[in-house]
């Protein structure tokens, strides 16, 4: 046990950061928003068979393929090995269909669904749930189930039964909800306990408690079977919590405190202030280096006794990120298309609020926090080898982290780490059902489990960066640029989601929101002598299909030095490169701009033309775009817009790309291309050097 003085130390600390914590996260979520019915996905099938994938099982053996997965309902029924790496599949030898529906993968990769044991809901919560649904999540754990028990419950049964376009919904009830009065000792903390275990909750998460609450209701909980997951602050430490029935460790406090070499506190400056957040997240990075060496007694000893207890580590690698490299986690590509204004005026430094640290960063505390990164990776590599439970948890909506990028990250830090990736997929997959208690049902591709899955047309235990949203920039042999991976479905419960399409209207709901916070802002006041200018950056789509296709655009344009207005425009998705821009002319608002490139309907060297006007106040051009047909709508005019976003020359999130390439593909190409980039396909308009 820690000192009376260590304790109320913690309890202060609780106190202030909770206030700040709880009023941020109110901010973000409105209790009680409603999730709305699903509206997304297709099925469940009475029979559903995907062809010619390569699987990934996400036990920890090697991929195989290819294989035929039969899906009866929301179940697997059967996984069946087809033939041999390279020769033509006999189709005597697959799973005949016999009514449903059947999916050619063939050469794609299946995993289990993603589970992510830390994933806070924010609003709007169809964001969010895009996002992760996007990203092949199919399972997250809420560790704040801020709508009360009844609404938490209700919740689990709702995304279990895919009423709702999310994951499934694990709620961790934090411990003391609901109760009045509150919980201030042994018998009434035992007594929350077994309620809690009445009300079909997952689970119970402890902050900041007292030692001796906290030791009664971890003692209940595992008396009852409830899970119980642990943010330490002083007061107890992991050695303590593990012995009393802790479950899931969170994040990485309670660790380094349990094998302090040289004291028993940390080691605080004189003038430290725990409420400072600047000063806590700078002196949290020099902790690590105050704990027992690698290997030394204490270290094992820590390992052993987690390890003998069966406790879980969700180490949240992701979150932390930022405070050893501030400006990579800042900058990642792709927060200007799927951070909400929202989410991203939450991350910027506020002295008012959690986790909103960055006054003064300093290069100094970037080292340190290397250093704790490598002393922590260390102990998770470790504790791994040792048989102890790696579970992957994110916490995204803090410190730049953002929902369904940051579980990819997290799988990338775990092997930097030095874990095997298919250790990582184990990490993200079944480790983390059976933390929940659920790997009978989810967490792995086996027969008699839910049909929770993830496709991707890469290999992603080659490169893990295929699995985000943004994709992986691959240069071929041909020297070309282009944009590989992406999840391409995310399957729940045997409903298949097209992933590609729920990141489209992620980024479409971050374009309105960025639109509307834009037409709140108080415009400067100032005289316009002449017509709104068209050099600028630019965002927008064109809708190539509104029932299937909206291609999303960046445009870069500028004068060179004689004053003409040049550029290029880029199509990098599949087979697409570069073209030259030509004409690009003004006349008061109204705009137009052409590319050319051989068509198989339209004959060689065709244009392709942006033909639109400039809002009076400069912020936008909407037009027609006259090129690609569409069989459906039998023409080749369709709608465009663009919102200024920046001036030219800005940061954007595309990589910047020889200009004056040429496209050699066929018009059939580029009609497959634009299907299977449904909504990833981008056009990108840049200054051309000469």
């Amino acid at each position: 046990m820690r000192s009376a003085i260590k304790e109320e130390i913690g309890m202060r600390r609780t106190c202030a950061l909770w206030i700040v914590a709880l009023a941020l996260i109110l901010s973000r979520r409105a209790a009680g928003e409603a999730w709305p019915p699903r509206a997304e996905g297709d099925g469940p099938f009475p029979r559903l068979i995907l062809r010619g994938v390569n699987l990934i099982d996400g036990t920890g053996a090697p991929p195989a393929g290819p294989v035929d997965i039969v899906i009866l309902n929301d179940r697997i029924a059967e996984v069946v090995a087809v033939g041999s790496p390279g020769f033509p599949i006999d189709p005597e030898g697959r799973p005949k269909l016999e009514g449903g529906k059947e999916i050619d993968l063939s050469g794609m990769w299946v995993l289990p669904g993603f589970v992510d044991l830390y994933a806070h809901p924010i609003a709007p919560v169809e964001y969010v749930a895009k996002l992760w649904l996007g990203h092949g999540i199919t399972t997250i754990r809420d560790p704040g189930c801020r709508d009360g028990f009844a609404a938490c419950v209700e919740l689990r049964r709702r995304s279990a039964a895919n009423e709702i376009t999310a994951p499934r919904v694990e709620p961790f009830v934090p411990f003391g909800l609901g109760s009045k009065p509150p919980v201030r000792d042994a018998a009434a903390a035992r007594a929350w306990i077994d309620e809690a275990k009445k009300d079909g909750i997952a689970g119970v998460r402890f902050r900041g408690q007292s030692p001796e609450i906290l030791q009664a209701a971890l003692a209940e909980a595992k008396k009852v079977g409830l899970a119980a997951s642990v943010h330490h602050y002083p007061g107890a430490d992991a050695l303590d919590t593990s012995a009393w029935g802790m479950t899931m460790l969170e994040h990485w406090h309670g660790l380094p405190e349990s094998m302090l070499a040289e004291r028993t506190v940390p080691d605080y400056p004189p003038d430290y202030n725990d409420a400072d957040e600047g000063e806590r997240f700078a002196q949290s990075g020099r902790l690590w280096r105050q704990a027992a060496a690698p290997g030394s007694e204490r270290w094992n000893r820590l390992i052993d006794d987690l390890v003998a207890r069966g406790v879980t580590l969700v180490p949240t690698l992701s979150l932390y990120e930022a405070n050893r490299d501030l400006m990579r986690a800042r900058t990642a590509e792709w927060h200007p298309l799927y951070t909400l204004p929202s989410v991203w005026d939450g991350f910027q430094p506020d002295r008012r609020g959690h986790a909103t640290h960055w006054f003064y960063w300093t290069t100094g505390d970037e080292i340190a926090w290397r250093e704790n990164y490598r002393l922590w990776m260390a102990f998770l590599a470790d504790y791994k080898n040792r048989g102890g439970r790696v579970a992957v948890g994110t916490d995204s909506g803090y410190m730049y982290s953002l929902h369904g990028f940051s579980l990819v990250r997290e799988m990338e830090l775990l092997q930097e780490a030095g874990f095997h990736p298919l250790e990582v997929v184990r990490a993200a997959t079944l480790a983390g059902a059976q933390a929940l208690g659920r790997d009978r049902e989810i967490g792995s591709v086996e027969p008699g489990k839910l049909a929770d899955l993830a496709v991707v047309a890469e290999n992603p235990l080659e490169n893990l960066k295929v699995l985000y949203g943004t994709g992986a920039v691959k240069v071929g042999l041909d020297n070309r640029p282009v944009r590989v991976g992406g999840v391409r479905y995310t399957i729940k419960g045997g409903v298949v989601y097209d992933a590609e399409r729920l990141r489209a209207d992620v980024r479409r709901m971050v374009t309105e929101a960025k639109t509307a916070k834009a037409a709140k802002e108080p415009k400067e006041a100032k005289e316009i002598s002449g017509p709104p200018r068209l050099d600028g950056l630019w965002q927008g789509i064109i809708l190539y299909d509104p029932a299937q296709v909206e291609l999303e655009t960046t445009v870069e344009i500028a004068a060179d030095p004689q004053g003409r207005l040049v550029g290029t425009i880029d199509l990098p998705s599949q087979r697409m490169q570069f073209y030259p821009l030509k004409d690009i002319r003004q006349d008061g608002t109204k705009v137009s701009f052409t590319f050319y490139r051989d068509s198989e309907k339209r004959g060689p060297n065709s244009p392709f033309v942006f033909d639109g006007t400039l809002s009076a106040d400069g912020h936008a051009i909407e037009g027609i775009f006259t090129g690609f047909y569409n069989e459906e709508k039998g023409n080749d005019r369709v709608p465009f817009r663009f919102e200024r976003i920046g001036e030219a020359g800005d940061d954007r999130a595309e990589p910047v790309h020889p200009p004056l390439q040429t496209f050699t593909g066929e018009g059939a190409e580029v009609r497959e291309a634009f299907n299977r980039g449904a909504g990833g396909v981008r056009l990108v308009l840049m200054l051309s050097p000469t």
